[in-house]
């Protein structure tokens, strides 16, 4: 009995890193379509993704997110708005649980969510989603960070563009 529970317990593991791997290949391959804008190929890979996924059972909630940041980051690449900030907003739900393991993945998912409601003309939207994900680069302690500098030119032009140019 207890060598095929080993066997099984090496078998599963096997079958996670190959999944893992998988996965890993597949965003690697994603990013480099988003990379030459080949938008088609990058969203189906990204639906494929997204449905391999959903399908198999041992996906983290952070798999999830990832793939769902990927077809984030394509809408927002083809000015879908709308479709964007779906995405983001089904991404943040998602991240927001597990925000304290894992702060980046809501900080991007607020970047993506800004840039949505920026790109619908809901400036307000986007100034608050700047702001959470300003205070999150904020508390990684670099002041240097790119991460940082982004969230804040982003803030900027959203504040800019009500006038508020004291803050």
């Amino acid at each position: 009995g207890g060598a095929r529970v080993t066997a099984a317990l090496a078998r599963g593991r096997q079958r996670r890193a190959r999944a893992v791997a998988l996965a890993a290949a597949a965003f690697a391959v994603l990013r480099a379509c988003l990379v030459v804008v080949d938008a088609a190929r990058a969203a189906e890979l990204a639906d494929a993704a997204s449905r391999n996924t959903e399908a198999w059972p041992e996906a983290t909630t952070a798999d999830r997110a990832r793939a769902l940041h990927a077809k984030a980051r394509i809408a927002l690449g083809k000015r879908d708005y709308a479709g964007a900030r779906q995405y983001s907003d089904l991404e943040l739900a998602l991240v927001r649980p597990i925000a304290d393991s894992d702060p980046k993945a809501e900080f991007d998912a607020l970047m993506l969510s800004g840039g949505a409601n920026w790109g619908l003309d809901h400036v307000e939207a986007a100034e608050a989603a700047y702001r959470q994900a300003l205070a999150l680069a904020e508390r990684d302690g670099d002041p240097d960070s790119f991460d940082l500098a982004r969230v804040r030119g982003n803030l900027a032009m959203a504040l800019r563009s009500e006038s508020r140019y004291a803050e």
